[in-house]
């Protein structure tokens, strides 16, 4: 299956087209690349809204060290296309200022990795004006700029894949585009957006070529989309990552094993029900991301699966990530910790032979267990524990339930008949009452 369903059905406003160099934004679009995709996206806003401005490094003439912001200069002059020093926390601060003051900056960091030079403006400021000052200040800036690594070789500086510092903010969106028409529609969104967005752009995509509408859609932030329809196993993936498992779904339909491909598009907001309904038709879920496996986006992913879906996994939530350690310069290396679609395609595998064996429980399972009556069998639903030298005389007087569940459901019934004293006096009521002492096996008394 190879269907393209897009979540989404909401269109934007396409800007007036106005005229460029040859080599920048046009004012319309077609086939282009995934940079002149992100140069026509803020040339698009700014023909639309005169509030609208960009700064950052070598932006202007030279149209960006990666060329994204081509063609602006020429189109709208040095009064809305800011050269600015080659200081991270002066961009990062002066799009604040600017945003404080009534204007929309888009302000390029040139490499992601380059926020560890401004979090402090990023992190403890820009994400948490509006909320600071009680909605009378927002922060309707953009930060944007090259991400990740590809196997491209930049090394451990200029290679990271950034986006997990974000998003342990609050009050910080995050974009990162998978193609030019996510990036064209992205960057729509987080320009008109009043809360700051971070848009990471990968730099392995920027020659990337795909066809953009002409006027193209603006993206709603927070709607994912379902690149790839199956019913064997969701993959989850962002930016870089959705041709990853479009070629590892490609491999393994010859297989016979259909792969349904989600690109989350945003990781705040995150569309955590799209992923969801995905995996309660499947069954299964891989996360894959760029990023180290440490504490990355798809650990929460896979929190929110087994958290809110659980009952409909078959198996084990699955992860491929890159590896924990500093991004290598040398190919032969880096090959070693990137993410490939060979990877996915073991981790596919894997899966699908791996069962849960943990039962799905029926819904009246969860309130016996809470309520935990003494007069309820049910030793099949909690595993009996090995045999206690010294058997707690409660649990040895009832043979319908493990050690653990009845000494459980004793200290429940004490717990909700005792009244509020301190700890000592609660143990010494409950032993003049039932007459038990903790014992070294279930230590489940109070």
């Amino acid at each position: 299956m190879a269907d393209v369903t897009d979540t989404t059905s909401t269109t934007g406003t396409a800007g007036t087209p106005g005229a460029a160099g040859a080599s920048g934004a046009t004012g319309t679009t077609g086939v282009i690349t995934y940079r002149e995709a992100v140069a026509e996206g803020i040339a698009r806003e700014l023909r639309r809204d005169p509030s609208v401005v960009c700064l950052g490094e070598d932006i202007g003439a030279a149209g960006g060290v990666f060329k994204t912001t081509a063609g602006l200069f020429a189109e709208f002059g040095k009064e809305r296309v800011w050269d600015t020093p080659i200081s991270e926390q002066a961009i990062a601060g002066a799009a604040m200022g600017a945003a404080m003051a009534g204007l929309r900056p888009v302000a390029e960091i040139m490499f992601a990795d380059f926020y560890a030079t401004c979090w402090d403006q990023v992190a403890n400021e820009i994400a948490k004006i509006r909320y600071m000052t009680g909605g009378q200040v927002t922060m309707p800036l953009v930060l944007r700029g090259a991400n990740g690594s590809g196997g491209l070789g930049f090394g451990s500086q200029h290679g990271q894949s950034a986006e997990n510092w974000a998003m342990c903010v609050p009050g910080l969106k995050i974009a990162s585009p998978a193609g030019p028409a996510e990036a064209f529609g992205l960057l729509g969104a987080a320009i008109r957006d009043s809360d700051p967005v971070l848009v990471f752009e990968h730099k392995a995509l920027y020659g990337l070529k795909e066809d953009v509408p002409e006027g193209g859609d603006v993206l709603p932030l927070g709607r994912a989309r379902t690149v790839r329809t199956g019913r064997d196993v969701t993959l989850v993936s962002l930016s870089i990552t959705v041709r990853t498992c479009l070629a590892a779904a490609g491999e393994l339909a010859a297989g016979g094993i259909e792969a349904e491909v989600i690109d989350l598009r945003t990781l705040v907001p995150l569309d955590a029900a799209a992923v969801l309904a995905s995996v309660r038709r499947t069954g299964r879920l891989v996360v894959v991301e760029e990023n180290p496996g440490q504490l990355g986006w798809g650990a929460s992913v896979a929190a929110i699966a087994a958290q809110e879906a659980f009952g409909a996994l078959v198996a084990p939530v699955t992860r491929v990530t890159g590896g924990n350690v500093p991004l290598p310069v040398a190919a032969s290396l880096e090959a070693e910790v990137d993410v490939t679609p060979q990877r996915v395609v073991a981790a596919v595998r894997e899966l699908m032979m791996r069962v849960n064996e943990r039962p799905r429980k029926s819904s009246s399972v969860s309130p016996v267990i809470r309520s935990a009556s003494p007069s309820v069998t049910a030793p099949e639903l909690i595993p009996r524990r090995k045999k206690l030298s010294s058997p707690c005389p409660v649990a040895a007087s009832s043979n319908t339930l493990p050690t653990s569940v009845a000494c459980a459901a004793l200290s429940t019934k004490f717990r909700s008949r005792a009244p509020a004293a301190s700890i000592p006096s609660r143990k010494k009521a409950y032993s003049a009452a039932y007459r038990v002492t903790s014992c070294a096996g279930c230590r489940s008394h109070p």
